[in-house]
Order: structure tokens, then C-alpha cells, then sequence
């Protein structure tokens, strides 16, 4: 199994965790990006990995896409208990050629019952 690195304001929830084990990841480090003409420059000092989860407007997808990153989206759904959390559906799976869909092992049932931050933050 390996790491993923994680851009994004927000932690994982346990279903996203769930999603990137089930895809072989058992490890992840979050950050933060500023979103501008250097996005590239900001992940390579960062990591070197061409296989990044991201949360970003389109527009910089395409770029990470075309430079040769593959990058991971989760597909979401609002939690029903909580204003601003999310249940997880899955996982795209984006090259510039075509994306897997990978389905989240646990029910929305089951993350929507527990505790959805993965950290145990409330």
C-alpha cells in the first residue's frame, strides 16, 4: 500500500478513508493550495507523486490532467445529520485519458450513523 497526498481545506471523512484503502492507499498527508498560475510548482515541493486527491476548481484539474497527474475525486452527498458533512459514494479516478469509478465500502447508512470525520473531530 502507499500514500496519497490530500489537497484540500477539509480532513478526510471515514468513508473516503474506506474509499482510498479499499484503492490501496493506507496512508494520506493533507495540505492546503493556493489556487493560481503555479499550482504545479506548489505540489512538487510538496510531493514528486504524479497521483494526488484534490479538491479544486476545474480549470486546475485540467492543468494537473495535461502536466500528467492523475487525480482523485470523490464523488459526495450531503449527510442528512450534519450542515457540511458528506457522505461517500466513491472515488473517480481521473487520467487525461479516462476515469475508474471506485465505489465507497461502507453504506451511507453506516457513515451517516458514526462519526463522519475521520480524525474523531465533531
Amino acid at each position: 500500500m502507499s500514500k496519497i497526498y490530500w489537497f484540500s481545506r477539509h480532513p478526510l471523512t471515514n468513508g473516503q478513508v474506506a474509499t482510498l484503502q479499499t484503492a490501496g492507499y493506507n496512508e494520506h498527508e493533507q495540505h492546503n493550495l493556493m489556487f493560481n498560475d503555479q499550482i504545479i510548482e506548489q505540489i512538487q515541493q510538496i510531493t514528486d507523486n504524479k497521483i494526488i486527491a484534490l479538491v479544486a476548481p476545474l480549470s486546475y484539474g485540467l492543468i494537473l490532467l495535461r502536466a500528467g497527474y492523475t487525480i482523485i475525486e470523490f464523488v459526495n452527498i450531503p449527510s442528512a445529520r450534519q450542515k457540511g458533512v458528506f457522505l461517500c459514494k466513491g472515488m473517480n479516478i481521473h487520467t487525461l485519458d479516462k476515469t475508474r469509478f471506485i465505489p465507497c465500502p461502507l453504506s451511507e447508512e453506516d457513515q451517516d450513523k458514526g462519526n463522519l470525520n475521520y480524525e474523531g473531530r465533531k
